[in-house]
């Protein structure tokens, strides 16, 4: 992997970035998002979305941003400050009755790692790397880690279940 390609997935430079279709397809089916909480116009995977404008790291609740009834989708940017992000899906899930679910970098020796993904009801972690889409919807080079996602759901508080997800193309 080069510098470039490694700096970019894990710098808050670029962050626009989609989820490509065999991650969110399948976990949309099984939690009907409403709700892309760190999104805009160019990658957002629900009509409703939160973008920087109304910068979801704010104390407004997240499900104040629709007025649909379901779960929240957030793939955050991965940056310095996903620890953030992963406290405010915590916090969502919490204050709400729906399920929050993240996509992230498998990254366990980290402090937010510890102190949120644990939190979650469950974790999966990803067969192979993610290959994100940029603003064109085109594929770009795969992510330099693997990948999970934490679902944190209303009440629950850890230790998650954790699997392993087999991803099929769709």
């Amino acid at each position: 992997m080069s510098k470039g390609n490694w700096e970019a997935a894990h710098s808050s430079k670029n962050d626009c970035w989609r989820t490509p279709d065999d991650v969110y397809l399948p976990l949309h089916k099984e939690f009907d998002f409403v709700l892309d909480a760190a999104a805009d116009a160019a990658n957002a995977r629900c009509p409703d979305y939160i973008d920087r404008a109304k910068h979801a790291l704010s104390d407004t609740p997240w499900m104040s941003y629709t007025s649909a009834t379901g779960s929240i989708w957030c793939n955050p940017p991965y940056g310095r400050y996903v620890g953030l992000w992963l406290k405010r899906a915590y916090e969502a899930a919490q204050r709400s009755d729906c399920s929050v679910v993240c996509l992230v970098m498998a990254s366990t020796e980290t402090r937010w790692w510890a102190e949120w993904v644990w939190k979650a009801s469950e974790v999966r972690f990803l067969t192979g790397r993610v290959h994100f889409l940029d603003e064109n919807g085109l594929p770009r080079a795969a992510c330099p880690k693997g990948s999970a996602i934490a679902v944190f759901d209303p009440g629950y508080d850890g230790p998650p279940k954790v699997s392993l997800w087999k991803r099929k193309p769709v």
